[in-house]
């Protein structure tokens, strides 16, 4: 006959098999995408890991926004670029024109999110020859695409361009009153938020358009990689608009910065969305463990907004999924953090013995929803969350077959049986 302990469980580990008939999908948290210093290299500086690759003409130099302080920046085209600039028709017959490719992340593709492109930029003076600064997605007939942009229409400085391939909008800042062409470094910021596009130029709002439709998707915009310092055609792939100059702290948000933002990551301040150590490392021990788990358990309680990790203004279960999910790519209910959710986990859980005992609990003894606890709630969030016996995250999650769950609860008989002896 089962025991009480052993009557919670079957009776809550039956309810949990009902939820696995579907999962929740989590949505993008607001966050900065991708960050790169340019420091000697183009990865990204974020944790989700876009680095770019360099593609011919390029150099790191010494020459950097005196604000910064230090480290490098990326010229692009070094060859043309210190000769003053030449013609565009001159740069697409070069062999070896320059730029980095970030590839195709899902991450870059905002649909009708909005989103903030910023970055440094200097360009030779009176430099005439328009050039992308950033871009994702196709340019001309059928192109779906976002870029800031260096002189696109003639007799502007600064573009942001958005296209859903049936309505184009643009930012332009005026070229006569926000001179870039001066062989000094300027911040330029593009920000699409709900119906308002906004460019802003060392800090100062310089353009606005108040006329994007409603609903606008920009989901099309895989149709391209992303490109640092050139755009590419929607249909060849065949790539133009080759940027001549030096960038440096190219960003990219899913949100639409405020004022006060820009002007913190013009002076080099990304301390809102990354820090100096390791993200989520919240006891400095140099990895991402089952104690950084258990101080943030600790910080929901107390709403401490220092593990605010998604920046919606709270600390709570949220916070959890990014730190599981998205810092370590694993699931929900992966107790002993191998990056696989299995039955090895529930021996790990409830060997510890505090299911439903009401003593306190920490991720390894079960605690997967960060109450503290070690109770029905968390086979609940660790069901949820669909990566029972579907490998690691990255894989496509399968829903257990039901004598998966039989499996888990004959393990789990079998612990306790084992305690008690």
């Amino acid at each position: 006959m089962l025991g009480s302990q052993e009557m919670k469980i079957t009776v809550f580990l039956a309810t949990c098999s009902l939820l696995l008939t579907g999962t929740l999908s989590s949505a993008v948290n607001a966050d900065l995408i991708g960050l790169w210093h340019m420091d000697g290299n183009t990865d990204d500086a974020t944790s989700n890991g876009i680095n770019g690759e360099l593609i011919g003409d390029t150099a790191f130099t010494d020459d950097v926004p005196s604000v910064l302080g230090g480290g490098q920046s990326l010229l692009l085209n070094t060859e043309f670029t210190l000769e003053g600039g030449v013609s565009e028709d001159e740069i697409d017959l070069a062999d070896n024109a320059g730029y980095v490719d970030l590839g195709n992340p899902d991450l870059l593709n905002f649909g009708t999110d909005n989103f903030t492109v910023a970055s440094w930029m200097k360009v030779p003076e009176f430099l005439f020859q328009r050039g992308n600064i950033f871009s994702n997605g196709g340019d001309n007939g059928g192109g779906v695409r976002y870029v800031v942009g260096y002189l696109e229409n003639g007799g502007r400085s600064i573009v942001l361009t958005t296209d859903d391939n049936a309505t184009k909008r643009q930012a332009q800042a005026d070229a006569f009153d926000w001179v870039v062409d001066d062989e000094e470094w300027h911040h330029v910021v593009g920000v699409k938020e709900d119906t308002e596009l906004r460019v802003y130029i060392d800090g100062e709002l310089a353009a606005e358009n108040f006329d994007v439709p409603d609903g606008y998707d920009l989901s099309g915009t895989d149709q391209q990689p992303a490109y640092i310092g050139v755009g590419a055609d929607s249909g060849s792939g065949a790539l133009e608009k080759y940027f001549q100059g030096w960038v440096d702290d190219v960003a990219v948000w899913n949100e639409a910065l405020t004022e006060d933002q820009i002007a913190n990551v013009m002076s080099g301040d990304f301390s809102e969305w990354i820090s100096d150590g390791i993200l989520g490392d919240y006891n400095d021990n140099g990895q991402l463990d089952a104690g950084d788990l258990d101080l943030q358990a600790a910080a929901i309680a107390a709403n401490d907004l220092a593990y605010d990790l998604n920046n919606d203004g709270a600390t709570n279960y949220a916070d959890r999924q990014v730190w599981v999910k998205d810092l370590k790519s694993t699931w929900i209910g992966d107790a002993n953090l191998d990056g696989v959710f299995d039955s090895g986990d529930f021996v790990v859980a409830f060997t510890a013995g505090k299911y439903e005992t009401g003593d306190p609990a920490g991720w390894a003894d079960g605690d997967f929803d960060g109450n503290m606890l070690f109770d029905s709630a968390d086979f609940v969030a660790s069901f949820i969350d669909g990566g029972y016996e579907a490998g690691p995250v990255a894989a496509v999650a399968a829903v257990p077959e039901p004598s998966s769950i039989l499996l888990i609860l004959v393990g789990l008989l079998g612990v306790l049986r084992i305690r008690r002896k």
